[in-house]
């Protein structure tokens, strides 16, 4: 019996807001869904930041020449690296699709290739 009263109610209550405490906006499963989209796209682009660093500096140890036992294990951070990249670039295009929040284009990172040892 309280289940089923318990699941009337929350049909009943999908998509309506719930009262805020202390005069604060009301919650509703759509400001939810922006605000968690608004956290995704900010958490991806901090990702930008050390991904470019460690990329960067892998690259730079490449150029500088290395034996090889060094250059295969830069090449497979590198392409794992990459994989991040690819990640990071899926949530900004989520985010930025549900926050409807323009799209710069294809990341630096991608169209790069890795420099030859």
């Amino acid at each position: 019996m309280k289940a089923g009263l318990l699941n009337g109610q929350v049909k009943g209550n999908v998509g309506q807001a719930r009262p805020a405490p202390s005069g604060e906006k009301p919650v509703t499963i759509a400001t939810a869904d922006n605000d968690r989209m608004t956290r995704l796209l900010h958490l991806a682009q901090e990702m930008g930041g050390p991904l470019n660093v460690v990329i960067g500096r892998m690259e730079y140890l490449l150029e500088r020449g290395t034996d090889r036992e060094t250059t295969r294990s830069l090449k497979a951070i590198f392409s794992q690296a990459q994989q991040l990249v690819i990640l990071r670039q899926q949530q900004l295009n989520e985010a930025r699709i549900n926050l409807n929040v323009a799209d710069p284009g294809p990341p630096v990172l991608i169209e790069r290739g890795l420099p030859e040892a």
